[in-house]
């Protein structure tokens, strides 16, 4: 299935952080956590399916770093550490 069929009549909501510029991770986590208790508490967003997320790696001078595995290996894709088998899809 291409793409333009696997998203139509689908809907989202893109979240914009480049105007807070060069931040800590643990900034990054308030920020994503305060905007989505608003969607959940103020805009009724209940659920939420095939999340992606991409974090542009810098260091404090927003110069761009590899990520590497303790081997070495470089990592472009990370799968998330988080698994909950009660979720709603876990019989698909």
């Amino acid at each position: 299935m291409d793409k333009k069929k696997r998203n139509k009549g689908q809907s989202g909501i893109l979240i914009e952080y480049r105007g807070l510029g060069t931040v800590s991770m643990d900034e990054l986590i308030q920020a994503l956590v305060t905007d989505i208790h608003v969607l959940r508490d103020d805009y009724n967003a209940k659920f939420t399916t095939g999340v992606r997320l991409f974090l542009p790696v810098t260091n404090e001078y927003g110069e761009h770093i590899d990520l590497r595995k303790p081997s070495g290996e470089r990592i472009s894709k990370f799968d998330t550490n988080h698994y909950r088998p009660i979720c709603l899809d876990f019989e698909m």
